[in-house]
């Protein structure tokens, strides 16, 4: 017996017909189509987001937003929490830019955990100068 080949969109189609116009539920139809629940609920939200649009891939790069305000910031972080996709946001600092206190206001720590003894003795000397600075 010959192999069938269809196109990936055409198969997703025929998955949300099945659930949609031949009434069978999600699970039935997952397993017919060899598929997870999860990629299942998938393409019937993506269908029924675009009807009209044809379920292939979508790009699979990151979303890309530069922010330079605050409100940017945070409209943009509530468009990634809601997104189904990877989002980068970029936020320019000043590197000359510091706080009243002195310094930078963000604070790049070693890592805790390493199997190289450079870094675990880098982490050491890390975590000393955080105690005299902060006193915890």
């Amino acid at each position: 017996m010959p192999w069938k080949v269809a196109p990936v969109s055409e198969i997703r189609l025929a998955f949300v017909h099945h659930v949609r116009s031949l009434h069978h539920s999600v699970a039935e139809a997952c397993r017919l189509f060899g598929i997870s629940r999860k990629t299942g609920y998938k393409w019937l939200a993506r269908q029924q987001l675009a009807p009209e649009a044809p379920l292939a891939d979508g790009s699979k790069r990151p979303h890309y937003s530069q922010r330079r305000t605050i409100a940017e910031l945070e409209q943009a972080l509530m468009r990634a929490k809601v997104s189904d996709r990877t989002h980068v946001i970029v936020i320019e600092t000043d590197p000359t830019a510091t706080t009243e206190a002195g310094g930078a206001w963000w604070d790049v720590a070693i890592p805790e955990v390493s199997v190289r003894a450079e870094v675990r003795a880098a982490r050491a000397a890390y975590a000393d100068q955080r105690k005299k600075r902060t006193g915890a």
